[in-house]
């Protein structure tokens, strides 16, 4: 990488060969400090008066006073540049063992029972109402779109009040609801549950509270590390993901017949698209 120590304004004011002295040892920093005025007039093609002009033009009284200036601007920018890989590393690492973990207790605490039953449920169904806000959104949305491709009827929601007027509307279908909620703390969920539980809706609850898990026959419970600064939902996420994933993997494995012959469908539908 190179590096750049002096203002483009300063620069522009030189000579094409005072311009590529100081190219050289913005590339070549390390060089550019261990030459001796010969040395370094050699290496550029130029002589030893113009290096001096040089100096002086960027208001050191010496060629050292230049090197030194040069070498502790690299040393600091290369630590710089080593403290930020560091530090992204580290994040990196950090991330990575929190994903591995979360995934690795939630595949432990999962009841695949209740994943099955759910599995035989959404293929069973005439349509499939998922909600689920922010993060949640995202899992509820994916498994949507997966279970589209392979000709299950699925809608996602992440606005409250299109999911409560049009689930409300599907007493008479034979409809499935899906709810993605780490807490199930909010108050849309609570009245929704509610209402669900007073009519008799099919619904199932994917969550990370073990309350609700305990109060409810019809829930998936998935792990979550708890972080102390939170400003993005990392173990919630992934792990409401995978779940979704679980779900879309069982299924397709379960319509394995059905699946073939719609993926060929769906290709076909692609080239046309495609114009092939």
């Amino acid at each position: 990488m190179d590096k750049i120590f002096f203002n483009k304004e300063i620069i522009e004011k030189l000579t094409n060969t005072e311009k590529m002295i100081v190219n050289y040892a913005e590339k070549n920093p390390e060089k550019f400090y261990n030459f001796s005025i010969k040395q370094l007039a050699s290496n550029v093609s130029t002589s030893i008066s113009v290096i001096s002009k040089l100096t002086k033009k960027l208001g050191f009284k010496s060629l050292k006073d230049m090197q030194f200036f040069i070498f502790h601007n690299y040393l600091n920018l290369s630590k710089t540049i080593k403290d930020e890989k560091n530090r992204t590393s580290e994040i990196l690492s950090k991330l990575f063992i929190q994903y591995k973990e979360s995934i690795y207790q939630t595949a432990h605490l999962v009841d695949f029972n209740k994943i099955d039953l759910l599995v035989l449920k959404m293929i069973d169904a005439e349509k499939i109402f998922i909600y689920g806000v922010g993060s949640s959104y995202l899992s509820s949305y994916e498994l949507s779109i997966n279970l589209q491709k392979i000709g299950i009827n699925a809608v996602s929601f992440n606005d409250f009040h299109s999911f409560l007027l049009i689930s409300s509307q599907q007493k008479d279908k034979k409809t499935l609801i899906i709810l993605f909620s780490k807490s199930c703390q909010t108050k849309e969920i609570r009245f929704i549950i509610d209402l669900f539980e007073k009519e008799k809706t099919d619904f199932f609850i994917i969550t990370a509270n073990k309350m609700i898990n305990e109060k409810y026959s019809n829930t998936i419970l998935y792990y979550t590390i708890e972080q102390s600064k939170r400003f993005v939902s990392i173990s919630s996420k992934i792990n409401q993901q995978f779940i979704a994933d679980i779900l879309f993997l069982l299924i397709q494995s379960k319509k394995i017949n059905n699946f073939d012959k719609q993926y060929i469908d769906n290709l076909k539908i692609l080239d046309k698209w495609n114009g092939k």
